[in-house]
């Protein structure tokens, strides 16, 4: 029940409301979006992988680039899936496919998501 006071006559009205719950609002903007900022992979099950979270049911396909700090491209994936644990692609870094332990770069763009790509660095701890 509402209750409407024009002048000296109140009025009451009575105000219906349908909440349709098949229409969800996701939220899904740049300050939703939570990037690692360590990756130590060393079995402990704490920062293990690089992580891009907060938008997993946003529909987004995540692009990640890393790179060294001397700007070289190290790892790629066109649908990240959260699984990079600081390895390299190919035999870049030697026989262990592990990068050193140091500070890499990422590149994070959100595909289909109308955000700016996401920048930064990363430390890794290798041992």
């Amino acid at each position: 029940m509402y209750s409407i006071t024009e002048g000296a006559c109140p009025k009451e009205v009575l105000v219906n409301v349908t909440i349709d719950d098949d229409c969800v609002v996701l939220a899904c903007g740049e300050d939703n979006v939570v990037i690692s900022k360590t990756v130590t992979a060393n079995g402990d099950n704490y920062n293990e992988f690089f992580v891009v979270g907060g938008v997993e049911d946003c529909g987004f396909v995540i692009e990640l680039e890393i790179f060294n700090r001397w700007g070289a491209k190290i790892y790629q994936s066109s649908n990240y899936q959260n699984d990079w644990n600081g390895t390299a692609h190919r035999n870049s870094v030697g026989n262990s496919d592990k990068v050193p332990t140091g500070t890499y770069y990422y590149v994070v763009n959100l595909r289909n998501s109308g955000l700016k790509p996401f920048t930064g660095p990363i430390y890794v701890a290798s041992e």
